[in-house]
């Protein structure tokens, strides 16, 4: 994913950053924690509206693929 990501970088269009920043998260999970907290301090209302989106993302995904129990 980081090699993916920097490849991206390279190349025209936003499509680098997601990959880099997911192979980040792979390799160093701990640090995401970290930035989580660092976002949330620095900038609420950017931390906020990212939760809500990622809440809205997992509602979504889980009325259209419900868990079959």
């Amino acid at each position: 994913m980081i090699v993916a990501g920097i490849g991206g970088i390279l190349l025209p269009g936003p499509v680098g950053t997601p990959f880099l920043v997911l192979g980040v998260v792979v390799l160093w999970p701990l640090m995401f924690g970290r930035l989580e907290g660092f976002l949330e301090r620095r900038f609420p209302r950017l931390h906020h509206q990212s939760m809500l989106q990622i809440t809205r993302f997992l509602d979504d995904l889980e009325r259209r693929y419900p868990l079959e129990k």
